[in-house]
């Protein structure tokens, strides 16, 4: 909540691009006007008007936390920060609790940010490179990486597709190799507290102390903290429900194997009397080696 009013300030995301990006220079970040809110968009204002490429005037701020639905049947998705600068569209997300989908949604977001930038008889060659960047308060492969970059590949062949869709996740609890452009950035993330000598840090700690010490936005911001909280004891009790789930199927699983192994050895015992019953001893010493053959013999004696 805090992070998306803060990040209406063009700056504050130009830097935080540059930050993630060091290689690059980025001279202008041109951003979307925000639109309706939601709670006043009937279906079909969201899929005729929300989703005009062009809707709206540019007013030098971020559109921040825009809701965006291709069709009214389609899924509106809440993008946290959404702008474009000359050359690419940006999607930057914070995301403060782990969920398993993830990479799922990276792949909404990029569909909806390609056909939001895609004006109607325009020829794809034009279509801008767009990026989908997760800023996660967690690491969400478990690999302690900083940064977890996507581009659709040929692994095979190992060939890039080169269609302008890239997929970025920082990690902001990486504990080695962190790019001194982050570090700053991470530790301020995890702990709220901004280095001295870091302008931009400093800045945009004071913007989320001032949103915070407005009355809506405390009102907003507590809201949201229980919506968060709920939604977490709901991820909680939906994971354990899962692990159980999955505990019981594991002892059927089990159950099932122990039962197969006492009706095979209850199977093998009828065999044994039956041959020694027979004075067939050759052949139970085969069968004891010999599966095949043992099967054989208990096809043949209705075993």
């Amino acid at each position: 909540m805090i992070f998306s009013i803060v990040m209406r300030n063009p700056e504050f995301c130009r830097g935080l691009l540059e930050r993630i990006f060091p290689d690059r220079k980025i001279k202008e970040v041109r951003m979307k006007c925000e639109m309706e809110n939601q709670e006043n968009m009937d279906a079909e204002k969201a899929s005729e008007t929300d989703f005009a490429p062009n809707a709206g005037i540019s007013d030098g701020r971020a559109d921040t936390e825009r809701t965006v639905a291709v069709t009214a049947a389609a899924k509106a998705v809440r993008l946290d920060v959404l702008f474009e600068n000359d050359e690419e569209w940006y999607d930057i997300e914070l995301q403060v609790i782990y969920q398993d989908h993830l990479p799922q949604r990276s792949r909404y977001y990029q569909s909806i940010m390609t056909v939001y930038s895609m004006e109607r008889g325009e020829e794809y060659r034009n279509l801008k490179p767009g990026y989908v960047i997760f800023i996660c308060l967690f690491d969400p492969f478990g690999m302690d990486m900083p940064v977890y970059s996507f581009q659709m590949c040929d692994r095979k062949n190992d060939l890039i597709l080169d269609d302008g869709q890239f997929t970025i996740f920082l990690n902001a609890t990486c504990t080695e190799n962190v790019p001194k452009e982050l570090g700053s950035f991470f530790h301020y993330l995890q702990t709220g507290e901004a280095p001295k000598g870091d302008v931009l840090l400093q800045q945009m700690d004071h913007a989320v102390e001032e949103a915070g010490n407005r009355e809506g936005v405390r009102e907003r911001v507590t809201l949201y903290d229980e919506m968060l909280r709920i939604q977490t004891s709901l991820d909680r009790v939906q994971a354990e429900k899962e692990q159980l789930e999955a505990e019981r199927n594991q002892a059927e699983m089990e159950m099932k194997q122990i039962e197969a192994r006492a009706e095979e050895a209850l199977r093998r015992n009828r065999l044994t009397s039956a041959l020694i019953k027979a004075g067939r001893l050759d052949e139970l010493v085969k069968a004891e080696a010999d599966e095949t053959f043992r099967n054989k013999l208990m096809e043949e004696l209705h075993i």
